[in-house]
C-alpha cells in the first residue's frame, strides 16, 4: 500500500520525538473568520437550492477538469436539481470562469472566481452541499471542513494525496491518463 502525503509527514515528526499526533485535519470555527458582508450576501441569496462548487483551475492546467467537462455536468444536473454552480479559483483561474459562462450560458451561476481572500473561502466552501474539484488545496479544505466532495485526478495518485479522513463523504475519480503525459515529459 502506498502511503498518504499526510502519513509520511507524521511519520517524520514522529522520528524527531512528535507525540499525541492524528491525521484528522480541523479548522477554527468558522464564525471567527473575517467574511466581507458581499461575500456572506451572495452565498446567503441561494440558500434553499443546492450549492455545488465547481473548482475550475489546479496548479497546473493538465490537472484541471476539462471546461467542457465542467459544462457538461452542470447541464446535467441542472435538468435533475434545483442547483446553483458557485465558480471558485484564484484571479488567474478567471479565464476559466469566462469560458465556462460563455459555453454554460444558464443563469444558476454564482461567480466568486478571484473574489474571495484566504479567510473567506472556508466560508464559501462550509457553505457548499457538494465541491467538485481537481486535486487542489480546496479539495483539502473541504475534506477538513466535512464538505462531500467529488475529487478528479489525473496527474497525482488519489492514495498518496487524496481524501484521507470521512472517506464517506468523498468519491474520487481517477483517471491515470495524465501519468502517462506526466512520464513523457521527464523523458
Amino acid at each position: 500500500r502506498r502511503m498518504h502525503a499526510i502519513e509520511k509527514r507524521i511519520e517524520l515528526v514522529k522520528a524527531i520525538g512528535g507525540k499525541n499526533i492524528v491525521k484528522e485535519m480541523e479548522l477554527v470555527d468558522l464564525k471567527e473568520l473575517k467574511v466581507r458582508e458581499e461575500i456572506k450576501n451572495q452565498i446567503s441569496r441561494f440558500s434553499k437550492r443546492i450549492k455545488i462548487g465547481f473548482q475550475l483551475g489546479a496548479s497546473h492546467l493538465a490537472r484541471a477538469w476539462p471546461i467542457a467537462n465542467f459544462v457538461k455536468l452542470a447541464k446535467i444536473l441542472t435538468k435533475e436539481l434545483d442547483c446553483i454552480f458557485v465558480l471558485i479559483g484564484n484571479k488567474k483561474e478567471k479565464f476559466l470562469a469566462e469560458k465556462f459562462k460563455k459555453e454554460y450560458k444558464i443563469g444558476n451561476i454564482l461567480d466568486i472566481v478571484g473574489k474571495t481572500n484566504i479567510e473567506e473561502l472556508p466560508y464559501v466552501v462550509k457553505k457548499l452541499d457538494i465541491l467538485i474539484t481537481p486535486d487542489t488545496g480546496t479539495l483539502h479544505l473541504a475534506i477538513a471542513l466535512k464538505v462531500k466532495t467529488v475529487s478528479l485526478f489525473a496527474l497525482s495518485l488519489p492514495e498518496e494525496t487524496g481524501p484521507i479522513q470521512d472517506l464517506h463523504l468523498h468519491k474520487v475519480i481517477f483517471k491515470p491518463e495524465g501519468l502517462k503525459w506526466l512520464a513523457k515529459d521527464r523523458k
